[in-house]
Order: C-alpha cells, then structure tokens, then sequence
C-alpha cells in the first residue's frame, strides 16, 4: 500500500522477476520463507504481497492445467536461493562501484568549482 492507504499494482518488472522464479521452480513453486523475504526486497514488494502473489500464481497454473507439480523440495530450493542470493551480490556490487565512482567524480567536480570560485573571490 502506498501513504494513501490505495493498493499499489505490481509492475512488469516485479511480476518478471516473480514469474522468473516461478518458472525456475516449476517442479516445486513452494519459495521458503528467506526466499520469500528475498523476492519482497528484490521486487519492493511486501512479505505478503510476495506470498499472495505466488498462491495466485500457483492456483491459475493449476486451474489451466499447465503446471503440475509434487510436494515441497526444500535443498532444490536452497540451492537456487543461494545461486539467486550470490548472483545478485554481484550485481550489487557493480552497482555500488559504479556509484562511488560517480561520488568521486562529483568530489572532483566540487573541488575543481570551489578552486574556481576562490579564484572569482581574488578578483
């Protein structure tokens, strides 16, 4: 929900990354609780939202008939939690790199104007 209490509609991009799961966990569409809570920080999505989500899924797939699947595997769901977790650490990280060092550059940019200015000030 946004500040005025209104639902927000999820948008392509979350529902991709939702159905991208989904589609990965075909066989068992069952997220654990930390991937849950994973999936509702990637998506900014709450906890809730993420699990009613995935129950609307599962439900429309099964009444199409076009996914069936068996009891819950939790280790095949670890496992592409951590492959998910470290693949988006490294995403992270260039995004944290590429931001320090456009910091950087605003540190040279404000030195070099303020040398400037000093200059304007001797004038």
């Amino acid at each position: 929900m946004d500040l005025a209490g209104r639902r927000k509609n999820a948008t392509r991009e979350t529902t991709a990354t939702l159905k991208a799961w989904l589609y990965e966990h075909r066989k068992n569409p069952y997220p654990t609780k930390s991937e849950k809570v994973y999936l509702a920080i990637m998506t900014k999505m709450t906890l809730t939202q993420v699990s009613t989500w995935f129950a609307n899924a599962r439900r429309r797939l099964k009444k199409e008939n076009k996914m069936t699947w068996s009891p819950r595997n939790r280790f095949h769901s670890s496992i592409f939690f951590f492959y998910f977790y470290w693949i988006n650490i490294l995403f992270l990280e260039q995004m944290m790199m590429m931001m320090i060092d456009k910091l950087e550059n605003r540190i040279v940019q404000s030195q070099m104007m303020n040398q400037i200015l000093h200059q304007f000030k001797r004038i």
